[in-house]
């Protein structure tokens, strides 16, 4: 009676031992995620009322997206929509230098139309983008590894809202615009993702966005930066 309860215990230990390991097979077909961003604009030129200058962005912005996708053994094919925003911290022409309406400005040498005691500049630059993706994934299928590196391209289009606005202080009046422009856009991603189990995983990454942005404010394309957080789960449960 022992020897069989011994017998039992050592098969049952084994078995619960053999159910620990995990063999990654990652469910083929359609599925979906979030993704949040934290994002990094490069500075732009401008050009309004025959005058050109820069425009400095705030360091981070952010924004969001969600999409459908479809798995392919290691590839990825997916659909996206995003959102993304960034403010921006300072305008200047030429020596000229105007910024928040929080802040004394201008300082600098000023066209007559920029120089006003109190004169603050914000405002923002805000895009929609639809964008087609392609992924690989660098997975090795019945291997024990959550981690998977992966790499993406996607191509598509935008729609970025440039708004700006003067603000006196002083005189307790402002001024604002904007200008909406359609254009090309492009990405290039490189990240990794950890798998929760064949349905469900998360992932980190790196993209490159730029987009054909030129219109009769913003001069030549927009670009940004982006580390970028995301879930996703596969809607084949088989």
């Amino acid at each position: 009676m022992k020897q069989w309860f011994k017998l039992s215990l050592i098969s049952s230990l084994l078995i619960t031992g053999s159910s620990i390991a995990y063999a990654l097979n990652p469910i083929q077909g359609i599925y979906g995620g979030l993704l949040g961003e934290v994002s990094h604009g490069s500075n732009t030129t401008f050009g309004f009322d025959g005058y050109s200058g820069e425009i400095k962005l705030n360091l981070l912005g952010g924004g969001g997206a969600g999409y459908i996708g479809y798995r392919m053994q290691n590839f990825r094919l997916e659909g996206e929509i995003l959102y993304n925003r960034i403010g921006y911290d300072a305008l200047t022409v030429g020596s000229c230098n105007i910024q928040s309406p929080t802040v004394l400005t201008p300082v600098g040498q000023c066209p007559n139309e920029f120089y006003a005691e109190g004169l603050g500049f914000n405002g923002s630059t805000a895009a929609i983008y639809a964008l087609f993706n392609f992924y690989y994934d660098f997975v090795t299928y019945g291997n024990e590894d959550r981690v998977v590196p992966y790499l993406g391209l996607g191509l598509g289009g935008a729609r970025i809202k440039n708004s700006s606005n003067f603000t006196n202080t002083v005189q307790m009046t402002s001024a604002g615009s904007s200008v909406n422009t359609n254009g090309v856009a492009a990405q290039g991603i490189l990240g990794v993702s950890y798998y929760l189990d064949d349905f469900t995983w998360a992932g980190m990454d790196y993209r490159y966005l730029s987009a054909n942005s030129v219109n009769n404010f913003m001069q030549g394309r927009y670009t940004i930066n982006t580390i970028n957080f995301n879930i996703n789960f596969s809607f084949d449960k088989n």
